[in-house]
């Protein structure tokens, strides 16, 4: 049995969240991307972890709350 499945092979995020539909998302890019990823992730049904800082722009925090709710 398989637990954990690494994906390394392709720089697509949305094909690789559509392939492996995972239930959680560790965030570990630059600080200005976290946003893009973070509210993909939780679009696309993902739990979503991220390093700190979530971001520095208050805009991409708003947007970022907007879909915690």
């Amino acid at each position: 049995m398989q637990l954990f499945r690494l994906y390394h092979d392709d720089t697509d995020f949305e094909k690789m969240m559509r392939e492996i539909k995972p239930e959680l998302l560790m965030v570990c890019t630059v600080d200005a991307t976290h946003h893009e990823f973070i509210i993909k992730g939780m679009e696309m049904g993902a739990n979503v972890l991220t390093e700190k800082p979530m971001t520095i722009d208050e805009k991409k925090i708003q947007a970022i709350l907007y879909f915690t709710r």
